[in-house]
């Protein structure tokens, strides 16, 4: 097979792996199993571009195929509406509501069809309450010098004070709370583009 019909015949593939995730993972390894074997006994040994584009025609869009599975099925597809999107910001910012909004936001997440499961367990996870986790790792970070006054009547008051973190400890939790940051926020981001994607 030409290097030109095997990239169509790849990325025909691929579509499917990512349009058939919506499927139960019996029916889908069952209809990847089908394509393919109708696209080896559709093809010659070594198709031309327009042989090999005329097959994938004739089979139709991936994204069809599996909408027609999800029918026959009785599935509903998969979207992307209220309920996506607001999971994705609940999850991102719901902590600062008392963590309520952020467990409001893993209900909604874990009651979509947007997502498949692994997707789930990734957005509860990474990062659980979200900013507002980093908001308290910060708060508890936070400390600074200490200190006291000692002395009485007739006696010098002498101040204490006690050093704060030393400046590599501020660096390593300077560097601890700008990842912690980045995790929910591509976490958001890479949800947000799953559930486009499943819709597409």
């Amino acid at each position: 097979m030409s290097s030109t019909a095997q990239k169509l015949v790849d990325d025909y593939l691929k579509r499917l792996r990512s349009a058939s995730r919506e499927l139960p993972r019996d029916e889908r390894s069952e209809l990847r199993a089908q394509i393919e074997e109708h696209l080896s006994d559709a093809l010659p040994p070594d198709p031309t571009e327009a042989a090999t584009r005329t097959a994938l025609e004739r089979l139709g869009a991936p994204e069809t195929l599996v909408a027609e599975h999800l029918d026959r099925l009785g599935l509903p597809a998969r979207r992307t509406g209220t309920q996506e999107w607001a999971a994705i910001i609940l999850l991102l910012i719901g902590g600062f509501i008392f963590i309520f909004g952020w467990v409001v936001g893993a209900v909604l997440l874990w009651s979509s069809r947007a997502w498949t499961a692994r997707e789930k367990v990734l957005g509860t996870l990474v990062l659980p309450g979200g900013l507002a986790a980093v908001a308290w790792v910060a708060l508890l970070s936070a400390s600074g010098t200490d200190c006291g006054r000692s002395g009485g009547p007739g006696r010098p008051t002498i101040t204490r004070c006690t050093p704060g973190p030393s400046t590599l400890h501020n660096v390593l939790v300077g560097a601890l709370l700008i990842a912690l940051a980045l995790a929910p926020l591509a976490t958001a981001m890479f949800l947000a583009r799953r559930a486009r994607a499943a819709t597409t």
